[in-house]
């Protein structure tokens, strides 16, 4: 019952020009007052936002071009991803998992035994790359 991953399903009407939130805080822990400081928190995050946001567009002065400027920002933020690709444990076999099938140290790229990347890379369609 441990992981990094969650779903949760609300079915919430909202009325035509209506707006509702749904307010989650995930911990280990039980919190008996879990909401408890979350719009002085919230507040402070979006201060932080906004004044890292005025250093990079100090010389911008249309309020439409800096937001989408930080729009556009914020996608290259949410797009990183990390991105390992370490050939020569690709080649082994990892003693976690079952042994890898014998082709694979001929086919694509195994000769490439020098290469080890690791890096953080914005990725547009992250769920695609690098197929």
């Amino acid at each position: 019952m441990t992981g990094t991953k969650a779903a949760a399903i609300y079915k919430i009407a909202v009325p035509e020009g209506g707006s509702e939130a749904v307010i989650l805080r995930l911990t280990k822990h039980p919190n008996p007052e879990p909401f408890r400081d979350f719009d002085d928190i919230f507040k402070q995050r979006r201060d932080e936002a906004d004044a890292f946001y005025a250093t990079l567009q100090e010389k911008i002065s249309d309020p439409d071009t800096r937001n989408v400027q930080r729009q556009a920002f914020a996608g290259l933020i949410w797009t990183k991803q990390f991105y390992l690709y370490d050939v020569p444990l690709w080649l082994k076999e990892d003693p976690a998992n079952p042994p890898p099938p014998e082709e694979r140290r001929h086919g694509r790229n195994s000769d490439w035994k020098h290469l080890n990347n690791a890096d953080i890379i914005s990725m547009p369609d992250k769920w695609e790359y690098p197929w």
